[in-house]
């Protein structure tokens, strides 16, 4: 299998030429995840991948609460489909473990002033009620704690990572967040090996032909881990070979035209 080969089957892969998705949803899925630090460059992805999509049908997934935003891979965030956020966020909890504390370090945050940060946030968004980031911002300085020189963001981002919140419905331009387990109150258990699996399967079907290496680093896992849940789903998977190299994509997965003439406009982080 020649490099160009590859190129044209990833983009026939994720549904960017070809064949597209009936629903944001079923494109989110498929993939396992889209990247979204920016929320208008990830609605364009999802809308690329789908059939007939506007930007309210993408934004109509997240109103019923079908897909949302929250940061399971990496500390970054990424559109997810609702019922698979919380096994998500648990796979890769521990290995942003180190990186928390550093940065807590560096941010003058200790666990009181975390715990403090939990209670606080918590109760602004009991009961399902969406709060803007500028009133949660708000309602930390008045109790006392800053808010400058990224300790904010920080502080949503890790109560996000940790699993206690998610990102509820734009306010006009202002991003708002909910509690994670009052927005998704039914979500999917796995188990640690379960997780894995599912998330290799979705990766391999929706980004291949990939490496193992590329899976343990979009995830954001070791490459040990990365190669459990490889084996788990192996059977699901094809091998093709490019200068030496192991690239797996789904068994069943149709081949992708010839045809290399085409160019696509991509959304950023794409």
């Amino acid at each position: 299998m020649l490099s160009q080969t590859i190129a044209n089957q990833r983009l026939y892969n994720q549904r960017i030429t070809g064949m597209k998705h009936v629903s944001p949803v079923e494109a989110v899925r498929e993939l396992g995840a889209v990247q979204a630090q920016d929320y208008h460059q990830a609605v364009w992805g999802i809308g690329l991948r789908t059939q007939s999509a506007k930007i309210s049908d993408v934004e109509q997934a997240v109103i019923d609460r079908k897909i949302v935003l929250t940061w399971p891979m990496r500390g970054t965030i990424f559109f997810v489909p609702a019922e698979d956020a919380k096994w998500m966020l648990k796979l890769t909890a521990s290995r942003l473990h180190t990186n928390d504390k550093k940065k807590q370090a560096e941010l003058e945050l200790d666990e009181g002033t975390l715990h403090q940060c939990r209670t606080i946030i918590g109760n602004a968004l009991r009961g399902c009620s969406p709060v803007s980031r500028p009133r949660l911002m708000e309602l930390l300085e008045e109790a006392g704690i800053s808010t400058k020189n990224g300790r904010g963001y920080y502080i949503l981002g890790y109560l996000g990572r940790t699993g206690m919140i998610c990102f509820g419905l734009h306010e006009g331009k202002q991003q708002s967040f909910v509690l994670l387990d009052e927005w998704v109150p039914n979500p999917r258990e796995l188990s640690l090996e379960e997780s894995l699996a599912e998330l290799a399967l979705r990766y391999f079907t929706g980004h291949g032909p990939a490496t193992i290496q590329d899976f343990a680093w979009w995830v954001g896992l070791t490459l040990t881990e990365a190669k459990r849940g490889f084996e788990a789903v192996r059977s699901n998977l094809r091998l093709d070979f490019v200068n030496g190299m192991e690239y797996w994509s789904s068994v069943t997965g149709p081949s992708a035209s010839a045809d290399t003439d085409s160019a696509v406009l991509l959304p950023g982080f794409d």
